[in-house]
C-alpha cells in the first residue's frame, strides 16, 4: 500500500532538516536539536518566500518592464491578447463575436485546456479596462505562482526554506521561460509542473504533508490534480505519463497492484480535469460531430522533439567553445524546429543529460539501505531518463503518436519537468551533504549550490527585453493601427473585410504577413468598440466559404458580394502582397469601389471604405493605374522568395536575402507582358561577397550561352548595391520567360573569413525588377 510518511533518513539528516526551520510539514514546530546552529528569523519562511518573489520578479524582468505597454504583438502571443480583450468586451471563452464576421469565431474549433490561466485572466478583467495592463499582471502573477509553487513542492521534499528559494528563483529565470514568454504565454508560465512532479513523489512514498494525515495529503492531492489537470494539454499530459510510470515501477517493484490502481485513479482524474478545462459543458458538440478539432500528424514529433544536443547552448554563453557552437548553430537554422536552446543553465543541464548513468549507478549501488532522501534522488534520475527517452523527436513520443493518438506533437515542451526533476536530485544531495557538518561536506554543498546559480545570462531580464525590442520593432505598426482605427471610427464602420482572406488558425505566413496579425485591429480597438472583422473563421464553419468567394485567385475581390455580406470596409495588409499583386488587387477593388473610395493608407495597410464615407472623412486620391503587364517583380528574402524562381546554384533564402551558392547560380524569370524595341530593363538588388577590399569581383549574366552584363567591383571600389543591364529584344524574343544564369568567377567561403557558414557565396540577392526597357 502506499503511504504517504515522513522521509526517513539518518538522525544527523532529520536534525538538519529541524535546523534549517522545519521539515516535510511545511515549518510545524520542532524541538530544537543540540549541537547544531538554529535558524536566523530573517531566514524564517514566511521572509524568505517574500524575497524570493521579489528577486524572481526582477531577475525576469518584471519589476523593469512598463505596465499597460505591450510585451509583444506578433506570433501565438495574441491568442492570449485576443482572450484579454474578449473577456474585457464581457463575451465569453468560446465566442468571440467581434472576429468571424459574418459568422463568429469558436474557440471550440481550437480548444484550449488552459483553464486556470483562462480564470486568472477573468479575474484580471474585473480589475482593469486595458488589454496590455492586465497582460503585464498576467505575467507579474505568474512569475510569482512559479517561484511559489517550486517553493512548496521543495518544502514537501523536506528542503530547507534558503536552499528551496534558491532553488526556485533558478527554476523561475530558465530559457525556457525566457524563450516562450511573448509566444507561448501559457507554457512560459509554468507554475504547474512542480504540483505536476510532487504527484510523482506522493505516489512513491517518498514524500509527505501534514505528518501523513490523510485529510492533509488528501487536500495536497486534490490541489496538485486541480492545478495540474487545468494548466494546459502538455503539462497535464506529461503529469499523468510521469505518475503512470513511477505507479507502475512501483507495482512491479512491490509486486503489489495498489500503486498501480492509485496512480491510475491519478491519471483518470487528471483526464476528467483535462476534458473539464477544454470542453467544459460543449463535449456533446465535439462528440457528436458539430464542432471538428485539429488533426496534427504523428511525424510532427520529428521536427519538434527534444534535442539533447542543445544542452551545449548555456556552454557558449559562458564563453566555452565559441566555434564549435557557432557551427552546431548554422547547421541547425537548416532544419525544421531546430535551435531552440531552451535548456536549463549548466549544473541542472549536466544532471539531464547524465541521469542515464546515474541511474546505473544506483543500479549497481552497495551502499547501505538508502533513505528516503535517496530515493527522492534516484527517482528524480529515473523519471529524466524515462523523459529523455520520450521526448526526442524519433523516441516513445513518435510510437505514442504513431500507434495512439497524435496529441502530443512538439514534446520538447517537457523541458520544465526535466529541470525540476533536477533541481529536486540537486537540492536532494545538498541535504545530503549538510546532514553532516563536515568542513568537507560544507565547501561540497557550497560548490554546488554555487554552480547551481551559474545560469544562462540571456535569460536574465527576458521581459523587459522583450517589451523593449517590440517598442523599438513595432512603433510604424503601432502607429499606423492607432490612425487606421481613428479613420474606422470616423466613417462609421460596422464590418471590416479583411484581405486576404485566411483561414484561422495555423496557416502559413502569405509573403511576408502571419496570419494571426489580422487580430491585432480587435486587440488595440477600443474595448466595447461595435467594429467587427473578418478575420477569426476556420474552413469548417459555413460562413468561411462565402469569405472565399469574394475573392478570385489572389487579387480579385467583389465588392458587391462584400456589400452584400454586410461589410462596409475593406483592410488590404500589404505585406501579403508583391508590389504587382498589390496593384492587380487595387484595380479589382477600384472597379466596383464607387461610391467608396480610399480612406486610409500607410507603409503596411490600405482601407476602402465600400459606402460614400460621412463627412470629415476625405477620399484620397488614387494614383493612376498601372499598365497591365507594366513590370514583373520578385524579393528574394526569407518570407518572400518565389522558391520557383531558384533553379540552381542558390542557399535557403534567408531575412536579408538569397546567397548565390559556387560559381553557378541559374535564376527562372518571368518577363514584363509590355516591351520596347530596345527589349527589358533588368534591376537586381544585390550585395557581392567581398569580406577582403583587395579582391577584384566579378559576375557574368548569362542567356543562352551568350552574355549579356558583366558587373566588375575593382579592388578597393564600393560595393555596388544595384546592377542594371537591359536584355536585348532579340535574346527576349516574344517567350514569357528565361533562364539567367550568373557566372561568379571568384565565390570564397565564409568559413575562412571566421564565420561559421561553411557556404561558398557570391553574391546577395535581395530583389529583380523586370520592365520594359525605355
Amino acid at each position: 500500500m502506499v503511504r504517504f510518511r515522513t522521509p526517513s533518513g539518518s538522525a544527523a539528516a532529520g536534525a538538519a532538516d529541524s535546523a534549517g526551520g522545519g521539515g516535510a510539514d511545511l515549518g510545524g514546530p520542532e524541538a530544537p536539536v543540540p549541537g547544531l546552529p538554529r535558524a536566523a528569523p530573517w531566514l524564517s519562511t514566511p521572509v524568505v518566500v517574500v524575497v524570493g518573489v521579489l528577486l524572481s520578479l526582477w531577475v525576469t524582468g518584471a519589476l523593469g518592464i512598463e505596465v499597460g505597454a505591450p510585451l509583444g504583438l506578433g506570433d501565438d502571443h495574441l491568442f492570449l491578447l485576443v482572450q484579454i480583450k474578449a473577456l474585457l468586451d464581457g463575451f465569453g471563452l468560446r465566442f468571440v463575436p467581434a472576429l468571424g464576421f459574418p459568422g463568429i469565431q469558436d474557440n471550440l474549433f481550437f480548444p484550449q485546456f488552459d483553464l486556470s490561466q483562462r480564470a486568472l485572466l477573468w479575474l484580471l478583467a474585473q480589475v482593469s479596462d486595458r488589454v496590455f495592463v492586465v497582460e503585464s499582471l498576467v505575467y507579474g502573477i505568474g512569475i510569482a505562482a512559479i517561484f511559489v509553487s517550486s517553493f512548496v513542492v521543495l518544502r514537501v521534499l523536506s528542503v530547507r526554506p534558503w536552499l528551496a528559494a534558491v532553488a526556485s528563483v533558478v527554476f523561475v529565470v530558465s530559457p525556457f521561460f525566457a524563450r516562450r514568454a511573448g509566444v507561448h504565454d501559457f507554457l512560459a508560465l509554468y507554475y504547474a509542473v512542480p504540483w505536476g512532479a510532487a504527484l510523482s513523489y506522493l505516489v512513491a512514498a517518498v514524500a509527505t504533508v501534514g505528518g501523513g494525515r490523510k485529510g492533509p495529503v488528501a487536500a495536497f492531492v486534490a490541489l496538485c490534480l486541480l492545478i495540474a489537470g487545468t494548466s494546459g494539454l502538455y503539462y497535464t499530459f506529461f503529469t499523468a505519463m510521469f505518475v503512470a510510470v513511477t505507479a507502475l515501477g512501483m507495482a512491479a517493484g512491490q509486486r503489489d497492484w495498489r500503486p498501480l490502481a492509485i496512480g491510475l485513479g491519478l491519471c483518470g482524474a487528471l483526464l476528467v480535469l483535462l476534458i473539464a478545462s477544454g470542453y467544459r459543458w460543449h463535449l456533446a458538440d465535439v462528440l457528436f460531430g458539430a464542432v471538428s478539432q485539429p488533426r496534427r500528424q504523428h511525424y510532427e514529433t520529428l521536427y519538434y522533439g527534444l534535442l539533447v544536443s542543445d544542452a551545449v547552448a548555456p556552454l557558449r554563453e559562458l564563453g566555452l567553445f565559441k566555434g564549435r557552437f557557432d557551427i552546431y548553430s548554422a547547421v541547425m537554422r537548416q532544419f525544421p524546429g531546430g535551435e531552440r536552446l531552451e535548456w536549463p543553465g549548466v549544473l541542472l543541464g549536466a544532471v539531464i543529460v547524465a541521469a542515464p548513468l546515474f541511474v546505473l549507478v544506483g543500479l549497481f549501488d552497495r551502499g547501505p539501505r538508502p533513505t528516503d532522501r535517496l530515493r527522492v534522488v534516484w527517482l528524480s534520475f529515473a523519471l529524466i531518463t524515462f523523459g529523455l527517452v520520450f521526448a526526442v523527436g524519433s523516441g516513445l513520443s513518435f510510437l505514442f503518436s504513431y500507434l495512439l493518438v497524435p496529441v502530443i506533437r512538439a514534446p520538447t515542451r517537457i523541458i520544465p519537468f526535466l529541470s525540476f526533476f533536477a533541481l529536486v536530485s540537486v537540492c536532494s544531495v545538498v541535504e545530503l551533504l549538510l546532514s553532516e557538518p563536515t568542513r568537507r561536506r560544507r565547501v561540497a554543498a557550497g560548490t554546488t549550490v554555487a554552480l547551481l546559480l551559474v545560469g544562462v545570462p540571456s535569460a536574465l531580464f527576458p521581459l523587459s527585453r522583450l517589451q523593449a525590442s517590440t517598442r523599438a520593432g513595432t512603433q510604424e505598426l503601432r502607429t499606423g493601427l492607432a490612425a487606421m482605427l481613428k479613420v474606422v471610427h470616423a466613417a462609421d464602420m460596422r464590418a471590416v473585410l479583411q484581405l486576404p482572406v485566411l483561414p484561422w488558425p495555423e496557416v502559413p505566413p502569405q509573403r511576408r504577413f502571419e496570419a494571426y496579425q489580422h487580430m491585432l485591429p480587435y486587440v488595440v480597438d477600443a474595448v466595447g468598440s461595435p467594429v467587427r472583422w473578418s478575420y477569426g473563421l476556420t474552413p469548417r464553419q459555413p460562413q468561411f466559404a462565402a469569405l472565399r468567394a469574394l475573392v478570385e485567385g489572389t487579387t480579385g475581390v467583389s465588392t458587391e458580394r462584400a456589400r452584400g455580406l454586410g461589410f462596409d470596409g475593406i483592410l488590404v495588409e500589404k505585406l501579403a502582397y508583391t508590389e504587382d499583386e498589390l496593384a492587380a488587387l487595387a484595380a479589382s477593388i477600384r472597379t466596383g469601389l464607387a461610391p467608396g473610395c480610399r480612406i486610409f493608407e500607410d507603409g503596411l495597410r490600405i482601407l476602402y471604405a465600400l459606402a460614400q464615407p460621412p463627412d470629415g472623412v476625405a477620399c484620397l486620391p488614387e494614383p493612376p493605374l498601372q499598365a497591365e503587364g507594366a513590370a514583373v517583380s520578385a524579393r528574394f528574402t526569407a518570407d518572400d522568395a518565389p522558391r520557383t524562381w531558384l533553379i540552381e546554384g542558390w542557399s535557403v533564402p534567408e531575412p536579408p536575402g538569397t546567397w548565390s551558392e559556387g560559381r553557378r547560380s541559374v535564376l527562372y524569370v518571368r518577363l514584363p507582358a509590355a516591351r520596347t524595341a530596345a527589349g527589358v530593363t533588368v534591376r537586381l538588388d544585390i550585395e557581392p561577397y567581398r569580406p577582403d577590399p583587395a579582391r577584384r569581383k566579378r559576375i557574368d549574366a548569362v542567356v543562352d550561352g551568350r552574355v549579356v552584363a558583366t558587373l566588375v567591383v575593382e579592388p578597393g571600389a564600393p560595393v555596388p548595391s544595384e546592377w542594371r543591364f537591359v536584355l536585348p529584344a532579340d535574346v527576349v524574343g516574344d517567350r514569357d520567360a528565361l533562364l539567367l544564369t550568373f557566372a561568379i568567377d571568384d565565390p570564397e567561403s565564409a568559413s575562412r573569413h571566421g564565420a561559421a557558414d561553411p557556404k561558398t557565396l557570391g553574391f546577395l540577392l535581395e530583389r529583380v525588377v523586370l520592365e520594359a526597357a525605355p
